[in-house]
C-alpha cells in the first residue's frame, strides 16, 4: 500500500507560506519605521521650521505615530520639549507627551488587525490649528488652514509610496493613493 504524501506536502506548503507571510511584514514593517522615524524627525524640528506654531511645546510633543501590527504597538514619539503644561478653554495640565502616548494606547482597540501606521497630533487643540491655520504673536501668518492635514498627510504618503515602491515594486504598481 502506498503511504499518502498529501498531509506532508500541505505541512510543507503552510510552512512555507508562513514563512514568506514573516518576511513580507518584515519587510512591510522597516518602510513604516523608516517613514515614522522620518516623521518624528520632522516633529523634532518644529522650532527651526519658520512657520510653525511653537509656544509651550505642547503640540510638537504631542504629534507622533503609532504603528501597529495585528495590535501590537510601536510607539514614535518625538523627545519631550515642553516644560511647561499648557491650558487650553478650561482644560488645565495639557501634557502633549502624556496625551500623545495615551492616544497612541487607546487606539490599540480600534488598528487590532493588520498593519497600521497612524499619525496622532492628540492636544485638543489640534484640530483647531488645523482646521483655522495659526498666527504668530506679532499677527503674521504661520500655518495655513489645512497644513497638517492636507499638505504633511500628502507629503506622508507620498514618501511611503516610494519607500513602499522600492521595497514592493510589483505591488506598488497596483495601488492608489
Amino acid at each position: 500500500m502506498a503511504k499518502s504524501w498529501v498531509g506532508h506536502n500541505n505541512k510543507v506548503f503552510q510552512k512555507a507560506i508562513a514563512e514568506h507571510r514573516a518576511k513580507l511584514e518584515k519587510s512591510l514593517i522597516s518602510v513604516f519605521d523608516w517613514l515614522a522615524n522620518e516623521i518624528v524627525d520632522y516633529i523634532e524640528a518644529f522650532s527651526e521650521i519658520e512657520s510653525m506654531p511653537y509656544y509651550t511645546a505642547n503640540l510638537a510633543d504631542s504629534t507622533g505615530v503609532g504603528l501597529y501590527l495585528d495590535g501590537t504597538l510601536v510607539v514614535y514619539m518625538p523627545t519631550q520639549k515642553a516644560t511647561e503644561p499648557q491650558d487650553y478653554r478650561g482644560v488645565g495640565g495639557i501634557w502633549g507627551t502624556e496625551y500623545l502616548y495615551d492616544a497612541l494606547v487607546a487606539g490599540q482597540t480600534n488598528f487590532n488587525k493588520g498593519v497600521w501606521a497612524v499619525l496622532f497630533s492628540s492636544v485638543p487643540y489640534a484640530i483647531k490649528v488645523d482646521d483655522f491655520g495659526t498666527t504668530h504673536r506679532d499677527g503674521s501668518t504661520s500655518t495655513p488652514a489645512g497644513y497638517f492635514s492636507d499638505r504633511l498627510t500628502a507629503e506622508m504618503l507620498k514618501n511611503f509610496k516610494t519607500a513602499f515602491a522600492r521595497e514592493f515594486p510589483n505591488i506598488a504598481k497596483q495601488i492608489t493613493i
